[in-house]
This record gives C-alpha cells, sequence and structure tokens, in this order.
C-alpha cells in the first residue's frame, strides 16, 4: 500500500474488531443504588470518553484560569507604569 494513513486506519479498525470481539461478555456495574448491565467493551469505551472528557474540560479550565491570572497581572503592570509618580524628577 502507498498510503500509510489508510494503512493505519485499516489497523485500527481491524484492532478495534478484535478488541470487540474478545470483550463482548456482559459484565454488571454496580455504583451506590445504582447497577446496569452492559459489554465489557462498551463498558470500557464509555470510562474511556469520561476520562477524556474530564482531561478536556480540567485543562481547558487551567489554561483559562492562568490566562486571566496573566491578563490581570499585565493590565497592573501598565497601570503602574502609566500611573504618575509624586516624586519629583532628578
Amino acid at each position: 500500500m502507498k498510503n500509510p494513513k489508510l494503512l493505519a486506519a485499516l489497523t485500527l479498525v481491524a484492532l478495534t474488531v478484535i478488541f470487540l470481539y474478545q470483550n463482548a461478555a456482559t459484565v454488571e456495574i454496580r455504583f451506590l443504588f445504582w447497577g446496569a448491565a452492559m459489554s465489557l467493551s462498551l463498558m470500557i469505551f464509555l470510562v474511556l470518553a469520561v476520562g477524556i472528557l474530564t482531561g478536556w474540560l480540567l485543562h481547558s479550565y487551567l489554561y483559562h484560569h492562568t490566562a486571566r491570572d496573566k491578563a490581570r497581572e499585565l493590565k497592573r503592570q501598565e497601570q503602574e507604569l502609566s500611573a504618575p509618580t509624586d516624586k519629583p524628577g532628578l
């Protein structure tokens, strides 16, 4: 094959199909007073999706929080530089 992206995609699809086939057993999930029965592969996918979503949200929060702090510090520095001084010049 001349297209490495196509080869990588087909390999990933093949590995996913093998994973789904080998983990098709039904498992019961219990958490506090809640319970559900689903295939093991679906449960692993849902846990992965929740982990990715949590990581993305946490990264986004921390990025914006840091950017906001930097903007405030820059604004404070600009105000300090533009404020007139009470000391007479030398």
